[in-house]
């Protein structure tokens, strides 16, 4: 019988981090409260099979502090891929500073997460922070020094993110993601179902009053109809306005081809 491996397995809290435009760009791993020792966090990169899974994203790796980070595990994180978030509190820690600097030395992107503690001065060799803005934003001016890219952390809504990405932050992270996602679908199957309706009105000849009447419920749909006939490419004098217009002007025939491409592409 083969004998049970009771290695300690790390407690790790996955976070998507995403842009300004809400494309993932990295994978945030929370190890701030992992449990186990250094081999146990070491098999989360084993074989490279984590970073292999998640590219062509980042990693970023969050810890209490250097300390995290013995050799072994070092020697499995490319700097090309793996950023490396630390809680500024770490610098209390005479060594701290030098480790992070040997870090950043080694073509590591570091990120000093949260408030440093009272009387330590921010290291010179600083580049970026990580913050948790569930409960506010930096004082003004702090990033602009700085190259980033800087984390939000802790982003609940849109209008938060909006806040942070104007105070300098280019990384985002929270539950904003989650429901940033589910009104894009809903919004996309909206569409999707609009362009199936106009396909199948156009598929039965029907009168160009129905098709108006549709086309008006998708006012992203109308905008790029309207800008398609008012193009170069059709050379019109005066300016197109009306959806009859319009599909007079282009023809059922290449309306129905211009229709299908639109949802092959949403697809």
């Amino acid at each position: 019988m083969a004998a049970l491996d009771l290695t300690p397995f790390p407690l790790v809290q996955m976070h998507p981090i995403a842009n300004g435009r809400n494309e993932w760009v990295a994978l945030g791993l929370d190890l701030r409260t992992a449990s186990g020792n250094g081999e146990a966090l070491a098999s989360l990169f084993d074989a490279d099979d984590l970073l292999t899974a998640i590219a062509p994203l980042d990693c970023v790796l969050m810890l209490d502090g250097p300390a995290q980070l013995p050799l072994p595990l070092l020697q499995q994180l490319p700097p090309r891929r793996v950023v490396l978030s630390f809680g500024a509190a770490a610098l209390a820690q005479a060594t701290a500073a030098r480790q992070l600097a040997a870090l950043q030395e080694e073509g590591y992107r570091v990120l000093l997460d949260g408030a440093l503690p009272p009387g330590v001065a921010c290291p010179g060799t600083l580049r970026g922070v990580a913050l948790d803005c569930s409960a506010g934003l930096p004082a003004a001016g702090r990033l602009l020094a700085l190259f980033g890219p800087h984390l939000a952390r802790g982003i609940g809504d849109s209008k938060q993110q909006r806040a942070c990405e104007q105070a300098g932050f280019a990384w985002f992270s929270g539950d904003y993601l989650r429901r940033a996602g589910a009104q894009e679908g809903a919004a996309t199957a909206c569409t999707r179902r609009r362009l199936l309706g106009l396909l199948s009105l156009l598929g039965r000849d029907a009168d160009t009053h129905e098709l108006e009447q549709l086309l008006k419920q998708d006012p992203v749909l109308s905008w790029h109809l309207l800008k398609l006939v008012n193009s170069a490419a059709f050379a019109v004098n005066t300016r197109i306005t009306s959806f009859a217009q319009a599909i007079a002007l282009l023809g059922r025939r290449q309306l129905q081809r211009w229709l299908q491409l639109l949802l092959y592409a949403r697809s």
